[in-house]
């Protein structure tokens, strides 16, 4: 597969996962970050991830380009996010208490 068709395919799951629910680019912009690469990383195993000190916000690497729940972003000044220091990223979405769905 070459570079641009995977970047094309990327594009296409992020749209789809993006279009699934009203509500779903907010919440992988606020607190879902991390898992949005994590599903990414399930489809491309070569994804890397990428922080955002300043603003605090997950970014999927995957060949040269970053993503996330938006599409393709250029950003500046990420890190790899550095998964032994510090509050540990696979904890993050267990702390974000908001539901699509009421409970009665």
């Amino acid at each position: 597969m070459s570079n641009t068709s995977r970047h094309r395919d990327i594009l296409r799951l992020i749209s789809a996962i993006r279009s699934s629910h009203k509500d779903i680019e907010k919440l992988y912009l606020e607190g879902q970050c991390y898992n949005f690469f994590k599903i990414l990383y399930a489809v491309y195993p070569c994804a890397e991830c990428w922080y955002d000190p300043v603003e605090g916000h997950v970014y999927t690497k995957i060949g040269r380009y970053f993503y996330d729940i938006r599409g393709v972003q250029f950003a500046s000044g990420l890190v790899p996010l550095e998964h032994l220091n510090g509050d540990k990223p696979h904890r993050w979405g267990s702390r974000d208490k908001r539901h699509f769905i009421l409970k009665e």
